[in-house]
């Protein structure tokens, strides 16, 4: 699956992207972020329970949890926003906030709606006019926008809209939807590279074999250009194991920043390895043609790139 079209309202420098290729190249700042932002919280109005993922627009304080009902486990309303992130993100006055997404289905995504349409007159009516879904999600805050509600405003296929509430929706759509959105990953430059490599030591220490094989792929990235890092290998430190580099055993912060961004990119490209990486920084020329490479070929583990 990759994303063909994106367009937002309410937020400041809303994105308006058309006609997507598999490589899109993101605007200049603050105009790339604004994508990245548009992207998470369309993923997090489809399917609240990544609620966690909106942290990095400053939204929600730390010590501040999504208010969840027990029975479904979806967040009904994000308390306690911010008021100065949300001014930050969102043009003045604004209270709701739309995000229309365009995404082309994969070949397994493609015969799997084939499979529903079987059971959905619909569907086979949609599918006969094209095969793109056009998804629209959003956000209506509160008179003070210090709480927002997540909603679900739009799915279609060509001329054909699917119901989203009652007895006509259809059963297949709200799973397809929560699946298609956790295909779109956004790198976090200012997550905790602590929390990157917990996710690359459990791949590398999974029972399965697929996690571990990326593991040894990624360590090799690192290794090769563009990044160039000494050989990575897990060390004990403090009853627990850490990422390290070369014989002198070195943290990625003593290999300068580089080295940390090179871990962000390569464990999501390659041991996350999304089908749409949205990567909101400013990146060497040869780094944004090393994620190229990865949505092309037998070794490919991307569809699809922002950059």
């Amino acid at each position: 699956m990759f994303v063909t079209r994106i367009e937002a309202d309410g937020l400041r420098h809303a994105p308006r992207l058309s006609g997507l290729d598999r490589t899109p190249s993101l605007p200049a700042p603050p105009a790339a972020v604004a994508v990245a932002d548009a992207l998470r919280l369309f993923t997090v109005a489809v399917d609240p329970s990544r609620a966690t993922s909106l942290r990095p627009l400053g939204w929600v304080g730390a010590s501040t949890e999504p208010l969840h009902d027990d029975d479904t486990q979806r967040v009904d309303m994000l308390l306690g926003l911010l008021p100065g992130a949300v001014r930050r993100s969102l043009e003045p006055d604004v209270r709701s906030v739309a995000v229309d997404v365009s995404m082309a289905p994969d070949p397994p995504l493609y015969g799997r709606l084939r499979e529903h349409a079987v059971r959905d007159p619909r569907l086979v009516t949609a599918l006969g006019q094209e095969a793109e879904l056009h998804v629209k999600a959003g956000w209506l805050l509160t008179s003070d926008r210090a709480s927002a509600s997540p909603d679900l405003l739009g799915a279609r296929m060509g001329d054909v809209s699917f119901p989203l509430a009652g007895k006509e929706r259809p059963a297949w759509l709200l799973p397809l939807l929560v699946d298609l959105v956790a295909r779109i990953a956004v790198v976090d430059p200012d997550e905790p590279l602590g929390a990157v490599t917990d996710r690359l030591f459990a791949a590398a220490t999974s029972h399965r074999s697929e996690p571990r094989r990326a593991w040894a792929r990624a360590a090799a990235a690192l290794s090769a250009p563009p990044f160039d890092l000494p050989t990575p290998e897990w060390v004990t430190v403090d009853d627990g194991l850490t990422l390290a580099f070369g014989e002198h055993l070195l943290a990625p912060r003593q290999l300068g920043r580089r080295a940390a961004e090179a871990v962000r990119l390569v464990e999501a490209t390659i041991v996350r390895a999304p089908d749409v990486l949205v990567v909101p920084m400013e990146l060497p020329d040869d780094v944004v043609a090393w994620l190229h490479a990865h949505t092309d070929g037998d070794e490919a583990t991307l569809e699809q790139v922002f950059a």
